[in-house]
Parts: structure tokens; C-alpha cells; sequence
């Protein structure tokens, strides 16, 4: 299996709340089928694409506002 052989927990450690109902929307599973895929239980290509895509903007938006924050630190 694919998810053996990558570590999803520390990917859903990452995401902001709301990450997993974000994931099965967009791949049109549900939420335990979600956390099944992030278990290891459960292995579906719609729901792997899902979670790269929502990983990734959850990086880009977590990098963003560490920037802003950052910034309103800086004198």
C-alpha cells in the first residue's frame, strides 16, 4: 500500500481545523473515509489528490500568516 509507505499523520497534524471535512468535500468522500486514508486503513487515489491539494494550501496560508506575524514582531 502507498500510505505505508508515507507518514500521513504528520501531514494531518498540519492542517487547520476543519482539514479533514475540507478533504472529503473536495475528493466527495466522507469524513471517516478521510481519517481511514490517514489511518492506513484505507487506500482511494480521489481522496489522496484531495489531501495533497488541501495540505499544500494549508502550508501556503500557515507560511503567509508567519510572515504577517513576523512583520507586526519586527522594529
Amino acid at each position: 500500500m502507498l500510505t505505508n509507505t508515507i507518514d500521513l499523520s504528520e501531514i494531518r497534524k498540519q492542517l487547520f481545523a476543519g482539514g479533514i471535512q475540507e478533504i472529503a468535500r473536495l475528493a466527495g468522500s466522507s469524513s471517516s473515509a478521510v481519517t481511514q486514508v490517514f489511518q492506513g486503513k484505507y487506500e482511494n487515489p480521489e481522496i489522496m489528490e484531495a489531501i495533497i491539494e488541501v495540505a499544500n494550501k494549508h502550508r501556503s496560508r500557515r507560511l503567509k500568516l508567519t510572515e504577517a506575524l513576523n512583520k507586526l514582531t519586527d522594529k
